[in-house]
C-alpha cells in the first residue's frame, strides 16, 4: 500500500508541476501589445451587420517565399548572364 501511495504521489506531484510551468510559461511569454489592439466594437452583434472593406487598415506581410524558390531565381539569374 505504501508502494502505491508513493506512485500517486510522484504522478500527481509531475503532473502539478507540468501544469505550474506551463502557468508560468504562459504569463512570462504574454504579449502586452495584442491584448491593447483589441476592437472597439463588440465582435458578436445580435443582428446582421455591414462591413466597410475600405474602414478596415489591414497590414499586409511581404510574401515568404521557400528556399527552393528564392535558389532558383539566383540560378536563373546566373544563367541569364
Amino acid at each position: 500500500m505504501d508502494t502505491v501511495a508513493r506512485l500517486t504521489f510522484a504522478i500527481s506531484s509531475a503532473v502539478g508541476a507540468c501544469i505550474l510551468a506551463a502557468s508560468v510559461a504562459s504569463v512570462v511569454m504574454a504579449d502586452p501589445s495584442q491584448t491593447t489592439a483589441m476592437p472597439k466594437q463588440d465582435l458578436w452583434t445580435s443582428e446582421p451587420v455591414r462591413v466597410d472593406p475600405l474602414a478596415q487598415n489591414y497590414e499586409r506581410l511581404p510574401p515568404a517565399y521557400s528556399t527552393y524558390a528564392i535558389e532558383a531565381a539566383a540560378g536563373f539569374q546566373q544563367a541569364s548572364r
